[in-house]
């Protein structure tokens, strides 16, 4: 597939999907920012005011976001929106344009082709938002996984870059959990899993622009909470307060529970102060940061 487009021919084709669909638009998801055409007569690399997400009515970032996916994978991305009981088809179109990349967004309301009626359309809505759901989350926790992480959240670190917003991750692994599944069995050991992260959930999780959190399964009992907004010695503060409030008792059932305890390392841009740092770097050392406190213990 085709990625690398001139300015001209990037026009071009936005002109020929505008016969086809209600509104075409440039976009940077990561800075969830729309890019203006109408006097750009060099390219494409002045940005407008406009949030991308006002389309829907929103500002904060689209969870189910399909134009960061497609900049992540370098392809097209699709997705049913919803919207005032309307259906939207949206197609991200992953696009090189004069050597910067970014993303051609297609929007058309599906329910100009869709006969349906009321009931089938209010079932199609839920199923449309279940899917969503289900592409992000992690079935048995209900936190981000690790798809919402690569896709939506990471993409986003230029930006915080460029606009100094600090980033902060705790990175956790539950200790001994393998001990846990052979001594108690796997329902006893997803329990467990499901009590952690409902935990941090509660405490860790934010849509607010600017301040925005998360709590994702990054895989087996490890899980990463990635935060905004705030200083390194605030969200370490913050994580160790509410571990010590954590109830450290896992009920399995009537006859069945067991204590347990959770490892974790925190690492924050303020540690690459004037220096470049990418999510791998601020991982690395938070995961570094983890095991060496498991060595302590």
């Amino acid at each position: 597939m085709r990625t690398e487009y001139s300015f001209r021919e990037a026009m071009q084709v936005a002109n020929i999907m505008a016969e086809q669909f209600d509104v075409v638009r440039f976009v940077e998801p990561a800075a969830r920012r729309v890019l203006k055409v109408a006097g750009c007569k060099q390219g494409l690399e002045a940005a407008s005011d406009e949030c991308c997400g006002s389309i829907w009515g929103r500002c904060d970032r689209c969870e189910n976001c399909t134009s960061n996916r497609a900049l992540h994978n370098k392809d097209v991305a699709f997705k049913l929106e919803l919207l005032n009981d309307n259906t939207y088809l949206v197609v991200s179109r992953y696009m090189k344009v004069d050597g910067i990349d970014m993303v051609m967004e297609e929007v058309k309301a599906a329910d100009k082709d869709f006969l349906l009626s009321s009931k089938m359309d209010s079932e199609i809505g839920l199923l449309i938002e279940g899917i969503n759901r289900q592409l992000i989350t992690d079935p048995l926790t209900g936190t981000f996984n690790r798809r919402f992480l690569d896709e939506n959240f990471i993409p986003s670190l230029d930006c915080c870059h460029d606009h100094d917003l600090k980033i902060n991750i705790a990175v956790m692994d539950i200790d001994d959990f393998k001990t846990v599944n052979d001594k108690f069995g796997h329902q006893a050991g997803d329990m467990l899993l499901k009590d952690v992260a409902g935990f941090w959930n509660l405490h860790f999780c934010s849509r607010e622009k600017g301040m925005e959190r998360m709590v994702v399964r990054y895989g087996g009992d490890e899980f990463v909470i990635a935060g905004m907004g705030v200083t390194a010695d605030q969200f370490k503060n913050e994580i160790y307060s509410k571990y010590e409030e954590m109830r450290k008792t896992c009920y399995f059932n009537d006859g069945t529970h067991f204590r347990f305890s959770i490892s974790y390392g925190i690492a924050s841009s303020e540690d690459f102060a004037g220096k470049e740092y990418e999510w791998a770097d601020i991982f690395y050392l938070a995961d570094k940061r983890m095991y060496e406190k498991k060595q302590e213990e």
